[in-house]
């Protein structure tokens, strides 16, 4: 049996017990992360919210951005051998929407839009 191979989620929002600078104390946090790259944390408890400087968000989303196309081919082949059905299923509509994808993050990160 083969594992499923691991995705990069585009946008991930997990949940984080950290000390609040606002509240001065641990709160629950969401922690907002796009691309595999830190954008914003929000104190759950009083709302604060703070985000990564865009511009270091911007140089780390375009350094990172050349690797995941290069292993693009070598993730698909990958999904192709293990799991040919739903790769054919899928080809499709991640094909369409992959651009789309791949502009929304640009979008978000360099702050057009708000998540």
């Amino acid at each position: 049996m083969h594992d499923k191979p691991i995705t990069l989620q585009t946008h991930m929002t997990v949940q984080a017990t950290l000390e609040c600078p606002h509240c001065l104390r641990e709160t629950t946090h969401d922690v907002h992360y796009v691309a595999g790259l830190l954008h914003w944390v929000k104190c759950q408890q009083c709302g604060l919210r703070w985000e990564v400087n865009h511009r270091n968000l911007e140089l780390n989303y375009m350094q990172k951005l050349p690797i995941r196309l290069a292993t693009k081919p070598m993730r698909m082949g990958y999904e192709l051998q293990n799991h040919p059905w739903d790769f054919f299923k899928q080809l499709p509509f991640r094909v369409l929407s992959k651009p789309v994808r791949i502009a929304k993050e640009l979008a978000e990160i360099i702050g057009w839009i708000e998540d």
